[in-house]
């Protein structure tokens, strides 16, 4: 979170994905050590999604990076709020086939399969995963 309140999402912690960021580090305003900083110290960052096609639209399914939440202190709504505002941000920019018009929030990973993957299968599952 900058001190503005914004969040923005990493999908995949490359400091290319964020265009502020970027140009502040192309223009010598910043460091890339300070931009790796900021992204750490200051990004909801993803840990995993699923954008599916459901029958009003497209849906999003996102497990946010627990650590970085714990860190930011937000609670529950707050990542909610954040991410909602994000998706109302990118639906602007786009048509409305590819409009994201849900949004789940989930408290544990996705389940996964013996090579790691996520089983689509059962994305609407979450659950704490069994021990074991």
């Amino acid at each position: 979170r900058d001190c503005s309140g914004r969040i923005a999402i990493v999908h995949n912690g490359i400091i290319e994905n964020y265009l502020e960021l970027k140009a502040d580090l192309e223009a010598g305003r910043i460091t890339m050590d300070e931009a790796q900083e900021y992204m750490d110290c200051f990004c909801l960052k993803v840990g995993e999604i699923i954008i599916s096609g459901e029958e009003n639209g497209l849906a999003a399914r996102i497990y946010p990076d627990p650590d970085v939440v714990e860190a930011t202190g937000l609670s529950p709504e707050e990542v909610q709020a954040q991410l909602q505002a994000i998706l109302d941000d990118y639906n602007k920019t786009q048509p409305l086939y590819r409009a994201i018009t849900a949004l789940t929030v989930r408290k544990y990973p996705f389940v996964k399969n013996a090579t790691k993957k996520i089983v689509r299968a059962k994305m609407d599952v979450d659950e704490a995963p069994e021990e074991g």
